[in-house]
């Protein structure tokens, strides 16, 4: 889960994984000679939080002002 603020300046992000220690795996082995049943479970659980918080100019927001610019230009050389 992410979310942007203040005009995309600032991202906070959380994750999350396996919280209650519920994932498990296993198997079995039929082989008449030597049967096996196996179980187990791994430490996975994990919470993460971030943000990001950016100075300056985003790429997006200098490349539209770029844009801005050179249609300008197109404009009065047309005239």
């Amino acid at each position: 889960m992410s979310t942007d603020l203040f005009d995309r300046r600032l991202s906070l992000f959380l994750n999350v994984a396996d919280l209650f220690g519920t994932v498990r795996t296993g198997g079995s082995s039929l082989n008449p000679y030597n049967p096996s049943v196996s179980e187990s479970t791994t430490e996975s659980r994990y919470i993460s939080f971030g943000l990001t918080w950016r100075i300056g100019r985003t790429e997006m927001e200098a490349q539209q002002t770029h844009g801005k610019k050179e249609s300008k230009k197109k404009r009065m050389s047309n005239k």
